[in-house]
Formats: structure tokens, sequence, C-alpha cells
């Protein structure tokens, strides 16, 4: 990392520049490798990159966080506008495994181009030495998003019928380590990928996220986008939420009477809140040590989604100014919610019965600030495309070989096409049914099949 530090300055924008709708802020964004954080209450386009650090192995989280220290310390902000997301920022990506080939990120944007509430702000982030003056940076410039030429992709979540038996005999070794003790819970994913032209304007799958699921926090980073229903930890001034789901139920569209009753029986299934309770206590033993006020009484609740139904709880506590959101992302990660119960067990196993790397599916996504605050999600609903050919801003692999944007599945991508692979799972407890299993697993596919529609 660079010893020059980073003169960071946030200021308002005047009416006449303010972006009102997530639609307009992705104009600014990189058609081909945008990134991006947007929620209901906030929306955030990065252009460039200032400093990207990086790391992997077991020691990704403090590696980051240590990198990131440094960098803030340094680090010169001006700052009018006093809002979480503004100051120096950075948007990060960090992989599910310990021995994954992807490389988790954090990459400070040299433009931030931001919305929280109703302010309306600009953060620039440029590089100097002591004693000079930073140069200015290029114009902002918008360009429309490309629906005219948008031919995206056939994701299939169905998969094929060896595809099927592959999860059906991973699914069963599962079962039986539940019925011999072996693990609690474990939760099982699996994968679809299709080629998408390298014109294809990246924008458009995240434009969609962003207004069916308006709910989720739909990012993109590094070629990894998607729209994700967790939080798994939001830090502002010393308060901290996270949101566990665990417990799905596909939504009916043709019957509103049978959907209201696919939401309800979350709350009532035994089998769901065995599912539930494991997920929870997980993160409640993870942050325990870490935070005070612990709120665990909040009652369970359903949230709906376009496509599904989730059950869901949420946890509220209090943090010291020593601990950053990603001190409790790491004390979290891997929750029961995306690996298993008990962790230490389930996650050896799901190595062993997974054929591929989840590579950031499954990982945390999100945004920390330079007091450490800011805000992280599952990666979930997610995908993985690979770069463009010859890519020189290619993120490399620890053995110098470029991965595709931190993707292993990725490096049969022709030059004419990018590969798109999403991930999904679910979580198997004693009496799981294989077969609804899947269907889970189907209907957790749907936004980003949706999404890279043509």
């Amino acid at each position: 990392m660079s010893a020059v530090p980073l003169v960071v300055t946030s200021r308002r924008l005047p009416a006449s520049e303010q972006t009102q709708t997530v639609a307009q802020l992705l104009r600014y964004a990189d058609p081909h490798n945008p990134l991006v954080w947007v929620q209901s209450h906030a929306a955030a386009v990065g252009i460039g990159a200032a400093v990207t650090l990086q790391a992997a192995g077991p020691e990704r989280f403090t590696q980051l966080q240590t990198q990131w220290e440094q960098l803030v310390a340094a680090a010169q902000i001006s700052d009018e506008v006093q809002v979480p997301g503004s100051g120096l920022v950075a948007f990060g990506t960090i992989a599910y495994g310990d021995d994954s080939s992807s490389i988790s990120l954090l990459v400070v944007p040299e433009i931030i181009v931001q919305r929280h509430h109703d302010e309306f702000f600009i953060t620039t982030v440029q590089r100097s030495a002591a004693g000079q003056i930073p140069q200015p940076l290029p114009p902002l410039t918008a360009t429309a998003l490309d629906f005219a030429t948008w031919r995206g992709c056939d994701l299939r979540p169905v998969g094929t019928t060896a595809q099927q038996q592959e999860y059906r005999t991973a699914a069963a070794t599962l079962l039986q380590e539940i019925t011999a003790g072996n693990v609690q819970k474990a939760v099982l994913s699996r994968q679809i990928s299709a080629e998408i032209s390298v014109t294809a304007d990246l924008r458009i799958p995240l434009s969609r996220l962003a207004q069916q699921y308006s709910e989720c926090a739909v990012f993109a980073i590094d070629g990894f986008l998607g729209a994700s229903p967790e939080t798994l930890a939001r830090t502002i001034q010393g308060s901290v939420r996270t949101r566990v789901l665990a417990g799905t139920a596909p939504r009916d569209t043709t019957d509103a009477t049978a959907d209201a009753a696919a939401g309800d029986s979350l709350l009532h299934s035994a089998q769901i809140t065995a599912e539930h309770e494991f997920a929870a206590a997980s993160v409640i033993d993870a942050l325990t040590p870490l935070v005070t006020e612990l709120d665990t009484n909040t009652k369970p609740l359903v949230i709906g989604l376009p496509n599904v139904w989730h059950r869901a709880t949420d946890i509220n506590a209090k943090i010291s100014g020593e601990i950053s959101c990603l001190d409790l992302v790491a004390a979290m990660h891997p929750t029961a919610a995306v690996a298993g119960t008990p962790t230490t067990a389930a996650v050896p196993l799901l190595q062993r019965v997974e054929s591929f790397d989840r590579g950031r599916y499954a990982g945390a996504v999100g945004w920390i600030s330079a007091a450490g605050d800011g805000e992280w999600a599952l990666a979930l609903r997610c995908a993985q495309v690979s770069p463009l050919p010859g890519d020189p801003e290619a993120i490399m692999r620890e053995d110098g070989s470029t991965t595709a944007n931190g993707s292993a599945n990725s490096a049969a991508s022709s030059a004419a096409t990018r590969t798109v692979t999403a991930t999904a799972g679910g979580g198997l407890v004693a009496g799981s049914e294989i077969t609804t299993e899947y269907a889970e697993t189907v209907a957790k596919f749907a936004p980003i099949v949706a999404a890279f529609a043509p």
C-alpha cells in the first residue's frame, strides 16, 4: 500500500446536480464493472479506484482491518456532510472460505456520488504527498443504461439432471450426518452459470434488482453483484443491528390466501423454528463478547420479498468505539444461516460434499467508514461475473494468476463472453425433505435469474 496519504472531501450537491432515483444514480457507474451499494434509505455509486486493499486466507478480516486503519490514520478528511457514508469510505467484499481462491477486497473509489435519506452529496478521494496540491479529478460522466442492446443470459435454476442428482447425493450425505448427531444443521449450496456478452451493461441487472427488491441491499463490486435481504451488521455511532434470516417459503402469486398461509407457516413449523433458532443462536453467541445491551427478546417476524417469505429475527446491541463493523462481521462469520450448526463441524463437512469453491457467496459484502461504522450484508441472491478478457484491472490470485473477478469458476470464459455464476443454498435439519430443499434453492435463484434475463 502506498505511503502517499489520501485527501478526502465530502460536500453537498446543489439541487441542480442531485440524482433523485436509483436509475439516475446508476448512470454514473461503470457499465462493465459497477461499484454500487443501494438500499431504501441510501445509495452510493463509486467511480474509479483510488485504493484497493486485498487479503486472503484465514486472516483476511484482520488483514483488511489493519490495512484500513493504516489508510485512515494517514488520510486528510474534510466532511461537511456528516452522515453515515460520508467522508472516507470503502466498498468491500469478503470471501466465504479460508481456503477460497477468491480475493477479499476493500475498494476506495476516486469519486462517490451518494444519497442518504434527503441528503445528496459527493465524495472525492485523491493522493497527495506533503506540500503538494492534488490534481483535479476528471468531470463526472453519466451514460444512459444500454437497454437497446441488452441480450442478457439464460440462467436455468432447475439445473440439469446430473446437477439435480449431485445435489441429492450431497443432501443425503448431510442428512445422514445430522441423523448420526455429528451436526444439527448444514446449509447445502449449488451453482448455475451462463455466458453473457462482453458488451453487456451490468447496470441493467442492478437496476432490476433495485426496483424489484427495494428492501434489500443491492450491491456490485469487482463483478460480484446481487440483492441481499440479510443484514449481517449495521453499526452507526455505537449502535449495532443485525437481521437473521433462516426459514424460507415460496410466494404464491395466484392465490392470496395460500400466499399468506405460506408465510404464516414459517412461524409455526417445528422444523423451521429449529433451523431459525440455530441461526439466531450463532449470531448471539458471536456478538456477546463484543457488545453490551444485547437485545435478544425480539420476536421472530416474517419478511415478504417478491418471490419468497423469510423468517427473520432482529438483534440490537451497543458497542464501544474500539469495535468496528468489520470486527463484528469477522466474529459472526460464518453464521449458521450459511454454514450450519455447530459451525466448526458443518464447514469441513460442506467442503467435502460441495464440488466447488463458494467464492464470495455467503461471505460478507458492504462498506466501512473511517470511524469504523458501516453496513455489511450476507452475500446472498448473488452472482459473480468474470472479468472482461484481458482486463488489466482483474484481481490477482495469491499464486499470481488472474482470477475472474474473484471467481475460480470463470476461467473458461471466451473472448466474446463473460461467465455469470450464481449460487444459492438452503439449510438441512432433521426431517428435511430433499425435494423441498432443492425447490427452495430454485426460488432463491429467482432474483438473479430475472435480473440477467434477456
